[in-house]
C-alpha cells in the first residue's frame, strides 16, 4: 500500500468492569467503559522544517504540530497557552544557526504533546504498527523524530520492525520536501485493541521473551515524581506472595520485555510501569494503585481490558490535596493495599 492512502477505519471499543469493583465506584470508570474512535488517514504537508524541539515551519509561517492531528484531539487550556507560548518562540529562533537536513520524504509519527515510555508505546509505536499491518513499505520512507522526543527505547522498539530513527538534533534541523503525518489512532490514554495486540506480539518475539508464572511489582523509587511514600510497608506483603521488586530504569528495554512477558500478575502505581503489561501474555492480572476519587485517569484500567487482562486496583491518598494527580506523592492504605492484592493473587492461582 502507498502511505498516502494509508487509513484505519472507525471503530467502537467496550471494557469489562474491574475484577474488584467496590461498591460506590463505579463513576470512577464510567466515562471509559466504551469508546468510539473516528477513521484516520495520514495527513500530507508540503514543503516542512522540523526543529529539535518539535515545532514545524513552513515558508508561509510556522505550522504547529497539533494543527496536523486529527480533528478528534482538542488542545486542552494548558497546551493552547504553550502553543501560544511557543510558536513566537519558535518562529523568531527558527532556522538560523542549525545545520540544515534535507528530506525528498518524511514520516513524522510523534506530536509535541506525545512524550514519555506510555506515550511512546501506546499512541506513537502503534502508527507503526498500523502502517505495517497495512502492507505500507516505510524503508524508503524516513522516521523522523524530534530530539525532545528521542530515547534509548524508541531506537529499541522501532528496531523491532526493522527500522531506525532519523533523529533531529540540537544543532540542526529537518528540510522535508513531502511530509506524512499520521494523526493519533485515538484521543490520548486509549488504544485500538487489535493493534496493540500485534505491536506486543512483535515485541515479545523481538526480545525472544517466554511466559511463564511470575510476579512483579514495578517501584517508582528512583522516579522524580508520583512515588508511594509508604513504600517500603508493602514490600513484606509482596514478598510473602512471591513478588519480585524491579525498578524498570534500570534495565534495557529487551530485558523489560521478557521479565513482564514472564509474568501472570504486575502490580505498581499509577505511572509509565504499568505500561508493561503491554508483554504479558492475554489473560494476565494487573492491580493499580491509583489516587481516590480520580475518575479521569484510566489509561491502565483500559488498556488493561483491551489487552483482555484482569484489572483490579487500589486507591491511594495524596501527600498534598492541592496537588494533581500527576504530581503528588501518595500514601497508601496498607490494609486496603494487601486485600486486593490478595483478590488478585488467589484469581492468579485459581
Amino acid at each position: 500500500m502507498n502511505l498516502d492512502h494509508f487509513f484505519v477505519p472507525a471503530e467502537a471499543v467496550s471494557r469489562s468492569r474491574p475484577a474488584n469493583l467496590a461498591v460506590g465506584d463505579e463513576r470512577l470508570f464510567a466515562a471509559e467503559r466504551s469508546r468510539t474512535y473516528e477513521d484516520v488517514s495520514a495527513v500530507q504537508v508540503a514543503k516542512v522544517c522540523i526543529l529539535p524541539d518539535g515545532v514545524c515551519l513552513r515558508p508561509a509561517g510556522p505550522l504547529f504540530f497539533p494543527t496536523l492531528v486529527f480533528p478528534q484531539d482538542t488542545l486542552t487550556l494548558r497546551h493552547a497557552c504553550k502553543a501560544a507560548l511557543r510558536l513566537p518562540i519558535a518562529a523568531i529562533r527558527g532556522i538560523r544557526g542549525r545545520e540544515r537536513r534535507n528530506y525528498l520524504n518524511g514520516l513524522l509519527i510523534s506530536d509535541l504533546y506525545l512524550g514519555g515510555f506510555f506515550h511512546w508505546f501506546c499512541e506513537i509505536l502503534p502508527k507503526i504498527t498500523a502502517l505495517v499491518d497495512a502492507g505500507v513499505d516505510l524503508r524508503e520512507r524516513p522516521v523522523l523524530v524530534p530530539e525532545c522526543r528521542d530515547a534509548e527505547y524508541v531506537g529499541e522498539s522501532l528496531a523491532a520492525y526493522g527500522l531506525s530513527p532519523h533523529v533531529i538534533r540540537q544543532a540542526e534541523y529537518a528540510a522535508v520536501e513531502r511530509l506524512t503525518f499520521v494523526p493519533r489512532l485515538t484521543p490520548s490514554g486509549n488504544v485500538r485493541p487489535a493493534v496493540m495486540r500485534r505491536l506486543a506480539e512483535r515485541m515479545r518475539a523481538h526480545a525472544a521473551a517466554l511466559p511463564g508464572p511470575g510476579r512483579i511489582y514495578v517501584s517508582r523509587g528512583k522516579a522524580a515524581k508520583r512515588r508511594l511514600l509508604n513504600e517500603a510497608e508493602i514490600f513484606p506483603i509482596l514478598e510473602r506472595h512471591g513478588f519480585q521488586v524491579v525498578c524498570m530504569e534500570e534495565l534495557s528495554l529487551v530485558d523489560q520485555v521478557r521479565l513482564a512477558a514472564g509474568s501472570q500478575l504486575i502490580v505498581g502505581l499509577h505511572g509509565a510501569g504499568l505500561t508493561h503489561m503491554l508483554w504479558m501474555p492475554p489473560g494476565a492480572r494487573v492491580l493499580e494503585i491509583r489516587a481516590a476519587g480520580d475518575c479521569t485517569n484510566n489509561c491502565y484500567y483500559g488498556l488493561a481490558s483491551d489487552l483482555g487482562h484482569s484489572y483490579y486496583y487500589t486507591v491511594a491518598s495524596k501527600e498534598s490535596p492541592f496537588a494533581t494527580s500527576q504530581r503528588s506523592n501518595f500514601v497508601v492504605d496498607v490494609g486496603r493495599f494487601e486485600q486486593a492484592l490478595i483478590a488478585a493473587v488467589q484469581a492468579d492461582v485459581n
